[in-house]
């Protein structure tokens, strides 16, 4: 939990000022954002669900389907918005945010991560 949540709550936490790099047209930041920041974004949310389903356990998690769902949609949307900042296409940059910023909203409502320190 300590190792997944602070990479995945920076991530939620930048999106606003990609959101602002994007009506600016600011390429560097959004290249950043989306081969730095959101790819290293992607691991952490399906080893969080892994970590909850896994290791050995018969706990059975009902809500970490949904974040699995969630962590699949962000990673899509995530080489979307890589392949759009390539092509510096703003709508489709912001289109690859949104569905970024649904998906992990998703999935922190899902897993009840919405505390300050990206916990429940």
């Amino acid at each position: 939990k300590v190792r997944y949540l602070p990479r995945i709550k920076k991530c939620s936490d930048s999106i606003p000022g990609v959101a602002e790099a994007i009506g600016k047209e600011d390429w560097d930041a959004l290249r950043d954002f989306a081969t730095v920041v959101a790819d290293d974004t992607i691991l952490p949310m399906k080893l969080y669900v892994s970590s909850l389903t896994g290791g050995g356990t018969n706990v059975k998690v009902g809500f970490a389907k949904d974040m699995l769902n969630a962590a699949k949609s962000f990673e899509k949307a995530q080489k979307a918005l890589v392949t759009s900042v390539e092509k510096k296409d703003v709508a489709k940059c912001s289109a690859a945010l949104e569905t970024m910023s649904e998906a992990l909203l998703a999935y922190r409502t899902s897993g009840k991560l919405l505390g300050p320190d990206g916990g429940g």
